[in-house]
């Protein structure tokens, strides 16, 4: 991987240090994520933009995209969800004699996205905004410095005008999550529509590797949004619905379900759900909810 340093890097990196290597609770960390129509177009759902964080735990310059990720979340509050996918040979845990690196933060969810788009070889950290091509003839691999002008460009983008409803539902007796999902389109669409689901982790602290830092491993990072597993929907139809076109106020419901490792903190837990163009695969609406406890 080719790293390229700027002046003045070391005092960004460890002002960023300060903030991030503490053990935030998640409650404190993040407010909840509004669904509030914006003022221009209140009779619709707001268009919401997913950035998918291609990371790992050994990448030394990925938590420089981390902290972009995180202040876009930030300053784009109610509009912006971001996913962390951890992949590929930065992602493989260690059998070191301290224990450092041993978790395993990949998943056969974030590895079937990698197989599509074929991010690693173009060197983390990467992006991916909405899955968008942005003129290109590829879905467009973004360093972490084009994500903000990127995200400003769909959201400047007609409105979708479709709004998505989750109520997930987690058994802790069994470790089943159930997910019920309710889509309704407010202008009618059309064309095809794909539908995928995850499940994300915030505020996991573990190690991490950071280029410039002393120490250079860090012990109690903090990893946020960590895609964890996917949920399949009844029947493992991804296509929305038959048929290449949505009517205005049409309501589409599926119920999904996964089971969670018990590893997994729920209470830092979010589904996110995502329409997807199936022959572009440009994403087209994204829904997310925390999961609440019982």
């Amino acid at each position: 991987m080719k790293i390229i340093w700027k002046h003045g890097f070391y005092l960004i990196l460890a002002s960023f240090m300060a903030s991030s290597c503490d053990v935030i609770p998640y409650k404190d960390a993040y407010t909840t994520r509004s669904q509030t129509p914006d003022s221009t177009q209140s009779e619709y759902a707001p268009r919401m933009v997913l950035i998918e964080d291609f990371t790992g735990h050994t990448c030394g310059n990925c938590p420089v995209a981390h902290a972009e990720a995180k202040k876009l979340s930030e300053i784009y509050k109610g509009k912006l969800v971001v996913m962390g996918i951890h992949i590929g040979f930065y992602a493989k845990p260690k059998n070191l004699a301290d224990g450092s690196y041993s978790e395993d933060f990949r998943t056969e969810a974030g590895d079937a996205i990698e197989s599509v788009f074929n991010v690693e070889p173009a060197g983390l950290p990467k992006g991916l905004i909405n899955r968008n091509r942005f003129g290109g003839s590829g879905v467009a691999i973004l360093n972490s410095t084009d994500w903000e002008s990127k995200l400003v460009q769909i959201l400047e983008e007609p409105n979708p005008a479709i709004k998505v409803e989750l109520n997930p539902v987690h058994n802790a007796a069994n470790g089943n999550l159930s997910v019920e999902s309710k889509i309704t389109f407010q202008k009618g669409y059309d064309g095809k529509l794909k539908v995928a689901m995850y499940v994300t982790e915030d505020s996991l602290v573990n190690w991490q590797k950071i280029y410039g830092n002393d120490p250079e491993n860090v012990p109690n990072y903090v990893h946020r949004h960590v895609l964890r597993t996917d949920l399949r929907i009844a029947g493992n139809n991804d296509l929305l619905k038959d048929g290449a076109s949505f009517n205005l106020n049409e309501i589409v419901t599926n119920n999904w379900s996964t089971q969670l490792n018990s590893k997994i903190k729920v209470k830092n837990c979010q589904v996110i759900l995502v329409l997807i163009n199936p022959d572009t695969n440009e994403i087209i609406q994204v829904g997310e909810t925390e999961i609440p406890q019982g």
